[in-house]
């Protein structure tokens, strides 16, 4: 086994190993499991400034306000990064599309390249529908009825500070 041979190889190394593996192990327990021993959710992000101006997304389902803090980080993490990624989706599409079809121009090929090939066909609609269910397997409770507001914010004196007033997102059709 790869354990005893680095015991008996390099001590230092063996234990410098094993307090690695039992960090990450409770870290993995503390904020939930992860496909590996040593990646942490987030740990590829950018830096993070508190002065700069947040979206604050509210979630109302069934008429009312969605207390995210009961849910883990992923789960609360899932519901508003599905948001802002659906509302950057068309823009995306457009941004592929532009940077794929370079390499092929290069070697006069730039006709064969097709818009449909580097874009998804999610309707509103569609998103809806999905959006919904993934509110019902985090919350555990049947969703009737949803609605999601936008609102600006401004990290002042230790809290969130709403500075504008919410605006419900447009994309997601009445239910």
């Amino acid at each position: 086994m790869f354990l005893k041979k680095l015991y008996r190889f390099n001590k230092t190394a063996f234990f410098s190993l094993l307090l690695f593996l039992i960090a990450f192990i409770y870290l993995n327990y503390k904020w939930g499991v992860h496909a590996t021993p040593v990646y942490q959710y987030g740990m590829f992000s950018s830096t993070f400034y508190m002065k700069d101006t947040q979206t604050v997304f509210k979630i109302y389902t069934n008429g009312q306000l969605l207390d995210v803090t009961k849910y883990s980080f992923i789960e609360a993490d899932r519901l508003f990064v599905s948001l802002q990624n659906y509302a950057k989706q068309k823009n995306a599409n457009d941004s592929i599309y532009n940077v794929m079809k370079q390499v092929p121009a290069k070697i006069g090929f730039a006709g064969m390249m097709k818009h449909e090939v580097y874009s998804n066909d999610l309707t509103d609609e569609a998103f809806t529908k999905w959006y919904r269910q993934l509110l019902e397997k985090i919350t555990n409770k049947p969703v009737t009825k949803f609605e999601v507001y936008q609102q600006k914010a401004l990290w002042h004196n230790n809290a969130l500070k709403e500075i504008a007033s919410p605006e419900k997102i447009s994309f997601i059709v009445t239910n």
